[in-house]
């Protein structure tokens, strides 16, 4: 069961049990569907993916149906070390994979780590039942969001800004820590997956777009503007 120091996705892909198990072990496998980059010595890996520095250690527990990561994430030069369990459950029309995340903490920046893992392994399952059903990778279709230049965490209520970089689109246009999204174009957002999709639609379109926040018990509005790299 999910818990605030937890997270768990699931997905259910038509393909070969140790075709499956491949791409969940191996970093050649990583490198298929979520990883930009990575090295191996024995058995500890070293990825890269969305500005995410990942070192695990990868450990058998039963072949082609349990694995877990002893890993630590960097994020913006903090690290967070965590335990990811794979589960494959082979059925007669398909295999089931989950992924589940533990160890997070309960500081506001933990959360953030918490609901960012939620969302991108949402989404990297996705892409891994892309791959291995119709052979194509689309992690630039699921990934390609124009990003806010923030760290944030939903609450059920809005996403509360916990860190704003300097010059980001967000610090631009007036946003800063503390503050609490309410609205991406006048549809609500009250957890971080809600950010992420209303984003990920609006930025298709626009190349700004309206939000809504609260600072101190007051409503504000404001444009983001996206600045091309």
């Amino acid at each position: 069961m999910e818990s605030s120091n937890s997270c768990r996705n699931e997905i259910q892909i038509r393909g070969d049990l140790e075709e499956i198990w491949r791409y969940v072990s191996t970093l050649e496998g990583y490198l298929s569907f979520f990883a930009d980059s990575g090295t191996q010595q024995g058995k500890e890996i070293v990825m890269e993916y969305g500005g995410i520095r990942n070192r695990v250690e990868v450990i058998v527990l039963d072949k082609y149906q349990e694995l877990q990561w002893r890993h630590a994430y960097t994020i913006s030069g903090k690290e967070y070390p965590l335990t990811t369990t794979f589960f494959l459950q082979r059925s007669a029309l398909y295999t089931t994979v989950i992924v589940e995340v533990r160890g997070f903490g309960q500081q506001p920046d933990d959360l953030f780590v918490r609901d960012l893992m939620d969302e991108t392994w949402g989404r990297t399952l996705f892409n891994l039942k892309s791959v291995i059903e119709l052979g194509t990778d689309v992690r630039q279709a699921l990934f390609g969001y124009r990003r806010l230049g923030i760290l944030n965490t939903g609450t059920g209520e809005g996403n509360r800004i916990l860190h704003c970089f300097q010059g980001s689109p967000a610090d631009v246009a007036g946003l800063r820590a503390g503050d609490m999204i309410l609205s991406v174009e006048q549809r609500p957002v009250t957890t971080h997956k809600a950010l992420v999709r209303e984003l990920a639609r609006s930025t298709l379109r626009k190349s700004a777009v309206l939000l809504e926040y609260e600072r101190e018990g007051s409503i504000h509005r404001t444009i983001v503007k996206w600045v091309d790299e």
